[in-house]
């Protein structure tokens, strides 16, 4: 014979300890989820350039990338940092570094543009990017909310609050 309710929304499920436990594993799984959220929405789809101007445009060859581990704010993830020599269409030529780097290791004469990021208020660092590369506010804010979105629905369902019990003869 079948068991006629499921054993998991007994009352077990929600005595204190396993609550703990509901809530521990909930914030394990949510708190990962909106630091994704974030690295995503710089990484994929270039948040910190989104709107800013084309300040140079040339061409540009990886010389060498170098890969590692880190913790920036609420950016997670391993960065890839690669080291650019530049020939900028105005004449001038030189070095430059591109982190969160969407260039290869071995490129050669890639059209590139040089664009004026906000690195805090009022600051601004030129980044370099390939030129057909272009960063998207609409990928952006989706991906960071899409994320947070399903972190809060972790979190509702780590820390939901058992159903009150009714009498058989109470209406809800």
């Amino acid at each position: 014979m079948l068991p006629t309710a499921c054993p998991i929304a007994g009352p077990v499920w929600f005595s204190a300890p396993v609550r703990i436990l509901r809530a521990v594993i909930g914030l394990l799984i949510a708190v990962p989820l909106v630091l994704a959220g974030f690295t995503i929405s710089e990484r994929a789809f270039g948040q910190s350039a989104v709107g800013t101007e084309i300040s140079a445009r040339g061409t540009a060859t990886v010389v060498s990338c170098t890969s590692d581990g880190f913790i920036d704010g609420f950016v997670v993830g391993s960065n890839e940092v690669c080291e650019l020599a530049v020939e900028w269409d105005d004449g001038r030529t030189g070095t430059a570094t591109s982190e969160h780097s969407r260039f290869v290791q071995g490129e050669v004469d890639v059209p590139a543009v040089e664009r004026q990021v906000v690195v805090s208020k009022g600051n601004t660092e030129p980044s370099v990017y390939p030129a057909d590369d272009e960063p998207s506010a609409v990928g952006a804010y989706a991906s960071l909310v899409g994320l947070c979105l399903l972190a809060a629905i972790v979190l509702l369902v780590a820390f939901r609050a058992p159903a009150k019990s009714r009498e058989p003869g109470q209406r809800g």
